[in-house]
């Protein structure tokens, strides 16, 4: 199935994603296979039935109804998320956030509401319990203003304690955030971060797999958690118990390649148990801060211009391919190969080609996540 704009896309197609997004929410790998046989979300939908009868998915354990009822309730849903200013991404959109396509259970639709930053240089998602100490809150908010400046976007999970922190404190550093919900845009969990979900909007956005009418239910937050994960560059962990929805968003960062940071806390302290653990696993690295963070993750601040560390006289012995990347990367200071793909006109074999000629050049440098940057 080829990529889409939604705009490109015919109404029944659509449609039919929107559907089959609301019939199974918890087997975007199958359904993405389905959709690769059947050739396009309308063949798959009208075969649903039989889909099922082969019990190659398991619907949540709805009863499916007519597939005219599905199709007039897709209509009912972009209708409805027009009216509420609500945005749909389906997996086949350009702007489908490219960090969480990379994941092989991504969903298949989004729904978003606000402003959601695309071209953010740096997405860092902060996790914690929700009985988080003053040393906890403390931590996330040096944490968080460490980045004030910086082109970092904050994504938690809204939930009261280290992720309203998280949010809140981006929000006063002048951060984008964002806050992935476990249900529906039309409800709010928990009702005391109302305020906090208003203030998001106004300077990022809330983001959910769920269609509207969905409340949260006991598999609905690992769900979530795993858009939190595969959505991000890193993920760090600030106090968990031994068990807790912390952990399974670090296991999952860990199962995408991300990189997956704990702030150690007092031995003996229940909450931090799941942060020691963490590290003696070494499912993740210990950090103290944001000096570490950006240690660790290369994104100390450059005092260089966009191409400034580039010498002159190389640029002389670049095509005008090279250039151009050399170029775009220099303003992004570090782009995705998705976000190089779509900026330039070349086929995937030739932008690895050409990638591959500037790194031994010594202009590029490569970083975990198919992530690339110029050199200092």
């Amino acid at each position: 199935m080829q990529n889409h704009d939604k705009n490109q896309v015919e109404d029944g197609e659509f449609i039919s994603l929107i559907a089959l997004n609301w019939i199974n929410t918890n087997s975007s790998i199958k359904v993405r296979r389905l959709l690769e046989l059947q050739g396009s979300a309308r063949q798959t939908l009208m075969q649903i039935e039989t889909i099922m009868a082969r019990q190659v998915l398991d619907f949540n354990k709805r009863k499916l109804p007519k597939i005219s009822e599905l199709m007039a309730f897709s209509k009912a849903e972009i209708k409805a998320a027009k009216s509420k200013g609500i945005r749909i991404t389906t997996f086949f959109d350009k702007n489908y956030p490219f960090r969480l396509m990379e994941c092989p259970d991504a969903p298949l639709v989004l729904f978003s509401k606000g402003q959601f930053p695309l071209e953010a240089q740096r997405v860092l998602a902060i996790v914690g319990t929700r009985m988080s100490s003053e040393y906890g809150e403390s931590v996330c908010k040096e944490l968080i203003r460490s980045l004030k400046g910086t082109n970092t976007l904050i994504i938690s999970g809204i939930a009261l304690g280290i992720d309203g922190i998280a949010h809140r404190t981006a929000l006063e550093c002048g951060l984008k955030t964002i806050a992935v919900l476990g249900h529906g845009l039309d409800r709010l969990h928990p009702q005391s971060h109302r305020k906090l979900a208003h203030e998001i909007v106004s300077n990022g956005a809330l983001l959910t797999e769920f269609s509207t009418g969905s409340s949260y239910f006991a598999g609905s937050f690992p769900s979530r958690n795993r858009i939190i994960a595969g959505i991000s560059d890193a993920v760090v962990v600030i106090e968990s118990g031994e068990k807790g929805g912390s952990l399974i968003t670090a296991r999952l960062a860990n199962s995408y390649n991300r990189d997956v940071f704990a702030v150690p806390g007092r031995i003996g302290d229940p909450m931090s148990k799941g942060c020691l653990n963490l590290i003696k696993n070494h499912s993740a690295a210990l950090i103290e801060g944001g000096e570490d963070l950006m240690r660790f993750m290369g994104w100390e601040n450059r005092t260089n211009s966009a191409t400034g560390s580039v010498q002159t006289s190389m640029f002389t012995s670049l095509d005008e391919n090279e250039k151009s990347l050399v170029e775009y990367i220099g303003l992004k200071k570090e782009c995705h190969i998705d976000q190089l793909a779509l900026h330039t006109n070349l086929t995937i074999s030739e932008l690895a080609s050409t990638l591959l000629t500037l790194e031994f050049k010594d202009i590029l440098t490569s970083i975990p996540g198919r992530i690339y940057r110029l050199k200092a």
